[in-house]
Order: C-alpha cells, then structure tokens, then sequence
C-alpha cells in the first residue's frame, strides 16, 4: 500500500494499492490510508497511468469466523457512496471488492460505482420502500442506527482493537438492542403482504436474532470471567 521510495515505476505499470475502508472508524488508519492515497494520485496524474483500488470489506464478519463468535453489523451506505464519490474525481478506473457488505451494502457497492452521482439517501428510500412495503419506515430506522453505530468513529474506543468487548459492550448494547428490537416489532405489525412479512422476518433472523445471540453469549463469557476471577480474602 505504501508508495515505495526511489521505485521510478514505468508509465505502462498499473498500480492498485490495498485500502481497508471496512476499518476507516479507526481515525487514525483512515488519516494514514488517505494520505497514501493521495499520493498514489499524484503518482497516477504524473505517470498517466491507469490507477486502480483494492477494497477491504471483510471486517468485521471475518473477525468473528475466525475467533468463533458473533459480531455487530457493519451497514456502511454512506460511507461506500462518500468512497465512490471520491474514486469517482480521482479518476480511479476500478476497484477489486476483498469481500462485500451484506446484501443491501453490495447491492448500494454496485450502484455507486456504476454511478457516483446518485444521492444515497434516495437510494436507500427508493430500496426500503420497493422491499418492505409498508413496513419501509421502521426497516429504515433499524439500517440506519445500525449504520450510525458502525460507522462513526465516536461509538468506537479508538485505543482498543475489536473484540466481543467492543461489539456487544460498546455497540451492540441492550439499550441499542432493545431499540432495534421495537423497528422489527413496528416493521412486523406494518407488514401487509405475505411477502413484506418474509422480508421482514429474514432481517430478523438474519440481522436482529443474530445480534441477540451474540449479546447472549458475550454475557454469559463476561459472568464466567467474573465468576472465575480470584477473590481478596477476608
């Protein structure tokens, strides 16, 4: 990723240098990937040479395969549309998808970089409204607290990596949970057709149970924690 120093590379040489989008909570490894960024930019405008990306969007699904345990839900539209804007004006030819986002972000990955000048927030109505029907607006609530949650460096505690700790002891709270808990319930009494009423009930099992469970299990680590922890003596 870093630029190599006293490297001339040749004018015919492509160049995709790997950025982690999926970790750009963490401001500092955001800071430090759009500083080399840019200057891969420069590089490609001075070269003339074709530049192309390499995108990471496999945390934090793939943090929980390999540990064994659940996590909390990534939901990124806005910023994949922020990045596909950016791309967009830096002349970026094309970007190779390290894994994806869960179904809506790849299907919101796809439209931007066909077009960056779409409105995120028109997309995103547009989609909620075609899927779920008339129960659009609380599946809408429930994607955008999860999104605000995942995305915004200020829910994270930027001097610890993630961890069951951080998933469900900072982001997925029971407060958070509960909250979400009321979209699905509102979205379920909404539901007029047998087919909004499915919809509904994937994101549930798929999205809401999920987090449920893995709330569950962090739980019951922390009490074991507690319990095996060493007493002071009287």
């Amino acid at each position: 990723y870093w630029k190599p120093e006293g490297l001339e590379i040749e004018p015919n040489v492509a160049v995709a240098p790997c950025v982690v989008v999926c970790n750009w909570w963490h401001n500092d490894t955001r800071e430090n990937e759009m500083k080399w960024y840019k200057e891969w930019v420069k590089d490609h405008k001075r070269r003339g040479a074709p530049l192309y990306l390499w995108n990471y969007y496999h945390h934090p699904e793939e943090i929980g395969v390999m540990r064994g345990h659940k996590v909390f839900p990534h939901f990124s539209a806005h910023h994949i549309a922020e990045l596909a804007k950016i791309y967009a004006g830096d002349d970026v030819r094309g970007v190779f998808l390290c894994g994806w986002g869960e179904g809506l972000d790849f299907y919101i990955t796809m439209k931007f970089f066909d077009d960056p000048a779409l409105d995120p927030d028109d997309v995103l109505n547009e989609f909620f409204a075609k899927f779920f029907g008339a129960a659009a607006e609380p599946m809408k609530k429930f994607y955008a607290l999860i999104e605000k949650a995942g995305t915004d460096p200020k829910s994270y505690p930027q001097d610890r990596p993630l961890g069951q700790d951080v998933f469900w002891g900072v982001l997925g709270t029971r407060e958070r949970l509960e909250q979400l808990q009321e979209y699905i319930d509102e979205a379920n009494k909404l539901a007029r057709t047998d087919l909004e009423r499915r919809r509904v009930a994937v994101w549930d099992k798929g999205v809401m149970q999920y987090m449920w469970e893995g709330h569950s299990e962090y739980q019951k680590l922390q009490a074991k924690i507690t319990a095996n922890a060493p007493h002071d003596s009287v």
